[in-house]
């Protein structure tokens, strides 16, 4: 009977601890880092993509082509973690937000913005 009840125990105390769901990484902290789009065809015949580099308050934006870039640094942007968006002040002179749906995939290094509005859609990539 106490090799029975041992058994139980172990078993019980196995099971509860391979059951423990793994903590998942906010949204604020997840987006910190370099990221980049695949190339995109946008206006041109000549490919494009764009990088974007999100510190804890900050984000810097450029389009380039891998010769030349534009970009719009230091930028502010904000996180709810609790609705999985991410909403960004554009780099026009009256700034206005732009609210995007973040998706995030079975790959670590991949995420997902999708507008709202108009279904705006950029699939960002780590590097």
């Amino acid at each position: 009977m106490k090799k029975i009840l041992s058994f139980v125990f172990v078993i019980t105390l196995l099971i509860s601890t391979g059951c423990e769901k793994d903590k998942e990484t906010a949204l604020s902290d997840y987006v910190i880092g370099d990221w980049k789009t695949p190339a995109m065809y946008v206006h041109s015949a000549l490919p494009a993509w764009y990088e974007i580099e999100i510190s804890a308050s900050t984000y810097s934006i450029k389009k380039t082509n891998g010769t030349a870039f534009i970009g719009w640094p230091n930028k502010s942007y904000s996180v709810s973690n609790k609705n999985k968006t991410i909403t960004i002040k554009t780099f026009e002179i009256d700034p206005v937000d732009i609210i995007y749906k973040v998706t995030l995939t079975d790959d670590p290094d991949m995420m997902i913005w999708t507008t709202e509005d108009d279904g705006e859609t950029f699939i960002w990539e780590r590097f």
